[in-house]
């Protein structure tokens, strides 16, 4: 059963959608008020669910595009153990059979694909590994985990163990080391993070070693990425090295590219302070006016 609420002039839906194999993803829509044929898909990262991207609803409430997001599996309220997944070709491979469902339910023609973090790097994996959706006019990745930090020791044995475990039970989850107090330099933003109740630090051996192992691969495979992109990191991300988007946006094969690092800014440059946040959603808004066909 649907819920439908209304915020900031977008109606919000809240949905169930349940594949051929049995898994139960929870959807979450904004509608644009008005009339619009476009849809900002949106992957959240590690961790968390996608009702944390209503403040991308809230910022762009002006604009007429669409907004939906699913929670990943095992994340959120969508079915799975908490923090297990194959790996991020799985969780690909999810994305690719809601893909339709979503756009069918946004009534849109057109599709923005983003991806944050692991979400970057489903995306991208997504894109090169599979034929894109026609409907797909833009991508944008927000701190692509290309590079992540293994110079301690903690991280260092986690990534060794992910290996071995991997072999022995995939499906075994430990915590994934990842610090609130990366994903964003405000405090009251650290303790909407902890406090929420769905987001976990779960993270499984197979989901682990896939994102040390895969993520990075994306680095060979960017050339097959054509679509036009649009690509932005924290400059102080903790978590996702900033120059491993960078790399990739060399890299990747589009002629039509762009990428943007946000001085100050941890791991969600969305939830950062009041100015970092302003500066971000004045480049989305410039580049979705890039596109912009009247309603």
């Amino acid at each position: 059963m649907s819920e439908q609420v209304e915020t900031n002039a977008r109606q919000v839906s809240v949905d169930w959608v349940t594949t051929a194999a049995g898994d139960r993803f929870r959807l979450r829509g904004w509608r644009c008020p008005v009339a619009s044929d476009r849809l900002l898909l949106i992957h959240h990262g590690l961790g968390e669910h996608g009702g944390r991207y209503a403040t991308f609803a809230e910022h762009l409430a002006d604009v007429p595009i669409h907004l939906w997001t699913y929670d990943a599996r095992g994340h959120g309220a969508s079915s799975g153990k908490r923090g297990h997944a194959a790996g991020i070709d799985e969780l690909a491979g999810d994305l690719q059979r809601l893909l339709p469902e979503l756009l069918d339910r946004s009534g849109a023609s057109r599709i923005v694909l983003f991806g944050h973090s692991m979400g970057a790097a489903v995306v991208g994996q997504y894109l090169t590994t599979r034929p894109a959706h026609e409907a797909i006019e833009e991508v944008w990745l927000s701190a692509a985990p290309v590079h992540v930090d293994l110079s301690t020791w903690p991280v260092r044995i986690k990534a060794s163990a992910a290996r071995i475990l991997n072999r022995i039970t995939p499906r075994l989850t430990l915590g994934s080391g990842l610090s609130p107090e990366g994903i964003s330099s405000l405090p009251s933003e650290i303790e909407r993070y902890r406090s929420d109740p769905e987001i976990h630090d779960r993270i499984s051996a197979s989901l682990g070693l896939s994102l040390l192992r895969d993520a990075p691969r994306l680095l060979e495979t960017a050339p097959r990425i054509e679509l036009p992109i649009r690509m932005w990191h924290g400059a102080d991300d903790p978590i996702a090295i900033p120059q491993g988007s960078r790399e990739l946006f060399e890299r990747i094969g589009s002629d039509d590219k762009q990428l943007e690092i946000f001085e100050g800014a941890r791991h969600e440059v969305h939830h950062e302070r009041p100015e970092i946040v302003t500066a971000l959603f004045s480049t989305l808004r410039t580049w979705l006016e890039e596109r912009a066909a009247p309603c």
